[in-house]
C-alpha cells in the first residue's frame, strides 16, 4: 500500500510532466487567424489543431513557421517519433486542411490529430509538427 508521502511525490510528478510537456504555439495574436496547438492530454496522449483564415494577412514578425505578410491557403499537422535514425509518422503521415480557393474567405479552415505515446519516457517520444501553405 502507498503511502502518503508517496501518493503526493507521485501526484506531483505528474502534475510537473503535465506542466512540462503541454505545449500550445500561438502562430498570431489573434484568435482563430492562424494558429496551432498542442494539448497534452494525459502523459502518453497528445491532441493537435491547426486553423487558420484565408483573409487574415500575417503581420511583421509572426512566428511559428508564418512568413510575414503572407495569406494561408491550407496547412497540415503531424506526429513522429524518431525510428531507425528517422522520423516516421504515428498518424500515417501529414494530416491536411482543405485547400482554401479565395484568398478574401473569413471561413475558418482547420484540422485536429490525436496521437498516442509510449508509456515508457525514456523511450523516444512523439513530436508535433506543423507547417503553412500560402497563396502565390
Amino acid at each position: 500500500m502507498m503511502t502518503k508521502k508517496r501518493l503526493s511525490v507521485l501526484l506531483a510528478v505528474v502534475v510537473f510532466a503535465a506542466v512540462l510537456f503541454t505545449t500550445i504555439a500561438y502562430a498570431a495574436s489573434l484568435k482563430d487567424k492562424a494558429t496551432s496547438q498542442e494539448y497534452f492530454s494525459w502523459w502518453w496522449k497528445y491532441d493537435g489543431r491547426l486553423e487558420f483564415v484565408p483573409s487574415y494577412v500575417t503581420p511583421q514578425d509572426p512566428g511559428y513557421h508564418l512568413e510575414e505578410g503572407r495569406q494561408v491557403k491550407q496547412g497540415y499537422i503531424n506526429y513522429t517519433r524518431r525510428k531507425n535514425g528517422k522520423d516516421v509518422s504515428v498518424i500515417g503521415g501529414r494530416q491536411y486542411t482543405r485547400e482554401a480557393t479565395d484568398r478574401n474567405s473569413n471561413s475558418v479552415y482547420s484540422v485536429e490529430a490525436t496521437a498516442t505515446d509510449s508509456l515508457n519516457i525514456f523511450t523516444n517520444q512523439t513530436h508535433f509538427w506543423w507547417d503553412w501553405v500560402y497563396f502565390d
